[in-house]
């Protein structure tokens, strides 16, 4: 049995994500199992969830911003180290490793490297019918904090964690 969790800013019972933004406490973890017959219908709540968590983020006009990004998989230790990415005007200007301040290979980072991006991920995870897939999401500003995706419960070592932290508005 597949499952999603949405962790975003929740009100309502168990087995419905009712979103209110503008009544936004701390996450609350509201999880649902998904049936055979129930898939569409869980799916469909989910991209609610996550359509109002990225109007949000779109609420806040922030086009320039910094954060960390920390991706835990199966990959290279490049990939692994906690990145910093600077986005001006919406665009990623700068990638360095926290831990050094050395630049980072942007190709490592390009999927992750703005918080659309980031909705782009979920919502391509979503609709991959993931045999699990837990987002968590700041209920202040409505970008994804953690994403945890596992496609395949047959796969080993396809998963992907990220978190995203520190983020920052910059002075333009």
């Amino acid at each position: 049995m597949r499952k999603i969790i949405c962790l975003a800013t929740c009100i309502g019972v168990q087995s419905f994500l009712l979103l209110a933004p503008a009544l936004a406490q701390a996450p609350s973890r509201t999880q649902v199992q998904i049936g055979p017959s129930e898939t569409s219908q869980v799916i469909n709540r989910a991209s609610r969830d996550i359509r109002a968590q990225q109007r949000l983020w779109t609420g806040q006009r922030l086009r320039d911003y910094r954060y960390v990004l920390e991706v835990s998989c199966f990959c290279a230790e490049e990939v692994r180290q906690p990145v910093v990415i600077e986005v001006r005007d919406g665009i990623p200007t700068s990638y360095t490793y926290e831990s050094t301040g050395q630049p980072a290979n942007p190709t490592y980072f390009e999927n992750y490297s703005t918080v659309p991006k980031l909705f782009n991920l979920v919502r391509a995870a979503l609709y991959r019918n993931p045999n699990s897939l837990n987002v968590q999401f700041n209920p202040e500003f409505g970008y994804p904090t953690q994403i945890t995706i596992d496609y395949s419960a047959m796969m080993a070592d396809e998963e992907i964690y990220l978190t995203i932290r520190d983020l920052q508005p910059l002075q333009q």
